[in-house]
């Protein structure tokens, strides 16, 4: 699962389980571009990708290539909306070509429809937290008295309680 970072077009990969592949791994930051993570944010839509080759995902999807060579064949992304934002891509794979079906895009899309609750109420405490935070310190990093970006970290990588809700 990757938490969607709109403001600078990448993705948090935050969960993950399965074949191991070459690349980045839990906590790193990638960009949508290139990506089926991508691909959903831009359709707000789930996604069925089956591949033969390599040069099937080179020109719309190259970040896929790492999961190619690790063996991966079928893909399925399912975003998670949140008021009609992609807040997260739910991404599986499988070994096996013609993996997954329409029920399969289902099936995810109502787990992502579960999920998505959660990951929006752990995205609203650590924004909460980082707000408390940031009044408490009297807004560090700030000349104007206005917060800037370097003033807020990243949740899943300094909050602790975010940590514990992004892998349940």
């Amino acid at each position: 699962m990757s938490l969607i970072e709109t403001e600078n077009e990448t993705a948090r990969l935050t969960w993950e389980v399965g074949t191991d592949v070459v690349g980045p791994n839990l906590g790193y930051t990638v960009p949508m571009a290139g990506s089926l993570a991508g691909e959903a944010v831009l359709t707000k839509s789930a996604i069925l990708l089956e591949v033969e080759s390599s040069a099937d995902l080179e020109p719309k999807f190259p970040m896929l290539l790492e999961n190619f060579n690790a063996g991966l064949r079928s893909f399925l992304a399912v975003p998670l909306l949140s008021n009609d934002v992609v807040i997260g891509v739910i991404r599986v794979g499988s070994k096996n070509r013609g993996a997954y079906s329409q029920r399969h895009l289902d099936l995810f899309g109502r787990i992502g429809n579960q999920i998505m609750g959660a990951v929006a109420s752990a995205r609203i405490y650590a924004d909460l937290q980082r707000s408390k935070n940031w009044s408490a310190a009297g807004a560090p990093n700030s000349k104007s008295g206005t917060p800037s970006l370097e003033s807020f970290p990243n949740p899943a990588v300094s909050d602790p309680t975010w940590k514990k809700c992004s892998k349940s």
